[in-house]
């Protein structure tokens, strides 16, 4: 049964520069690693690469895609029996040139429809220069998702896939009861991104058919002047 948007997350990266970042070093699909699709042969390796000297229990990287996590985390993904989740050998090089191979890599198997703006609602964020719109809630098509705890978005009509990683509140509750930082979960029905992420590049296919007529009413709604270039 589905839970209700409320209780569904994005995982992010809370872009801290104090924490452990890695990169990832050698010819890797970085994408197809986090979206469960690559299968490397050999460990990945993930050296130093900015942020503190020794990893914690989560790593992310300057590639922005792969997600390394320590073996108690795994173990705990794994006892708790854990669904939409698999995981690859990694070797993790501290800043200092020590090497650690109780990290392992995870690949996010479970799937999802991708997000469908028409069911965003479309409001202003204020910005130096005026107000902008945004879409606040994600939203996909509930019969889509395949139950998995740990999930991501299929490829859109055009084949464009993202590398966001949605997960259940079972997930927050364990990662919360384990302790472990650097993680940072964005409550679905909260989450606030701005139109120009849509309105620009390879990814307009996404917006809804009605969208200028929303930010329209966006901008009457709140009573304000449209910033230059959007009349």
């Amino acid at each position: 049964m589905f839970p209700g948007f409320e209780h569904i997350y994005q995982l992010r990266d809370p872009v801290s520069d104090r924490v452990f970042r890695g990169e990832i070093q050698g010819d890797v699909d970085c994408l197809g690693l986090i979206r469960g699709e690559a299968d490397p042969r050999r460990p990945v390796r993930v050296g130093w690469g900015m942020g503190g000297a020794c990893p914690g229990d989560v790593i992310w990287t300057t590639s922005a895609h792969p997600l390394i996590v320590h073996g108690r985390l795994a173990n705990v993904l794994r006892e708790q029996a854990v669904t939409g989740w698999h995981s690859y050998a990694v070797e993790v090089i501290d800043k200092g040139g020590e090497v650690y191979r109780d990290y392992q890599g995870i690949g996010i198997v479970g799937r999802c429809d991708p997000i469908d703006l028409s069911r965003s609602v479309v409001t202003l964020e204020k910005a130096p220069g005026g107000s902008f719109p945004k879409f606040l809630g994600s939203y996909f098509a509930e019969e889509s998702w395949d139950g998995s705890d740990l999930f991501m978005e299929r490829p859109d009509t055009k084949g464009k896939m993202t590398a966001r990683i949605f997960a259940t509140e079972k997930i927050r509750q364990l990662f919360a009861d384990a302790k472990v930082e650097n993680l940072r979960f964005e409550r679905l029905t909260e989450q606030e991104i701005s139109t120009s992420v849509y309105e620009i590049g390879c990814v307009q296919h996404r917006l809804p058919a009605d969208f200028k007529q929303r930010v329209d009413e966006a901008y009457r709604r709140a009573g304000v002047e449209k910033p230059r270039g959007r009349e």
